[in-house]
């Protein structure tokens, strides 16, 4: 008798296998020029999403990227309020993966921005991951 394989995958594979979750990505090379370093900037419309109607978001992960001589740091936001922070040493490179995941509703606006020394100019590299679901 041959033993029977167990087959697992995690909630997250369940979900996308079953179409109820899509993965989204806020990615792109972002020019910037710092207002100081406790000051944040937007980086663009491109590091903004919207969740939909009918929908939540999770954000599951961060890579980024600092193309500068400085420290500078990203900070998620969630309808313009801060709720992560991401520093980057100069020239350094980063891959977290939430271990904390909170949902946000439909009509939340997820958004990167980032922060550097006043006059500082240059280039961070971003891929947000997230995960829309249906509600």
């Amino acid at each position: 008798m041959k033993p029977e394989a167990i087959v697992t995958e995690s909630l997250q594979q369940y979900l996308l296998r079953t179409g109820q979750a899509t993965p989204r990505f806020l990615q792109g090379a972002f020019p910037f020029v710092g207002a100081g370093i406790t000051e944040r900037v937007s980086l663009s419309n491109e590091a903004e999403y919207t969740v939909p109607e009918s929908r939540t978001a999770e954000v599951l992960y961060l890579r980024a990227g600092n193309h500068t001589g400085s420290l500078i740091y990203l900070t998620l936001c969630a309808n313009n309020r801060p709720i992560r922070y991401f520093p980057l040493g100069n020239g350094e490179a980063i891959h977290i993966p939430l271990a904390i995941v909170e949902t946000h509703p439909a009509g939340t606006t997820l958004s990167l921005q980032i922060s550097a020394a006043r006059g500082e100019e240059g280039l961070v590299i971003i891929d947000l991951g997230l995960l829309e679901l249906t509600s």
